[in-house]
């Protein structure tokens, strides 16, 4: 996919999102985890499913946003570079198996005074 038409699919995500009305969510945990979301309207018609795949750290390594009103489904994937404390410093989300963002987290640690 050339990189116009990848930047023109996260807006359009962005775009049908904003423009949804959505009156209730229904959220399904799994552990204490979010693994699924269900948004509808007022109406009670389904707008969007989100479903949330963890790895064993729990963070979210594949996004899936289904959504009703153009029958499209968006896969995010996610990568993740772990500190030695075990914290994520670097999550790279992918879209159709290009990197679309990147963010980097800086932890500093405190030893405790006791």
């Amino acid at each position: 996919m050339p990189e116009a038409n990848l930047w023109a699919s996260f807006f359009d995500v962005d775009l049908i999102l904003s423009e949804l009305h959505i009156d209730s969510m229904q959220k399904e945990y799994l552990n204490g985890q979010l693994v699924s979301q269900t948004e509808k309207d007022n109406n009670g018609n389904v707008q969007t499913i989100r479903k949330f795949k963890r790895n064993a750290s729990n963070d979210v390594v594949e996004h899936l946003i289904i959504l009703s009103k153009d029958n499209k489904e968006y896969k995010f994937t996610y990568e993740y570079e772990y500190d030695s404390a075990g914290n994520w410093i670097k999550q790279t989300r992918f879209y159709d198996g290009q990197i679309e963002n990147i963010v980097l987290r800086n932890i500093e640690y405190f030893k405790s005074a006791t």
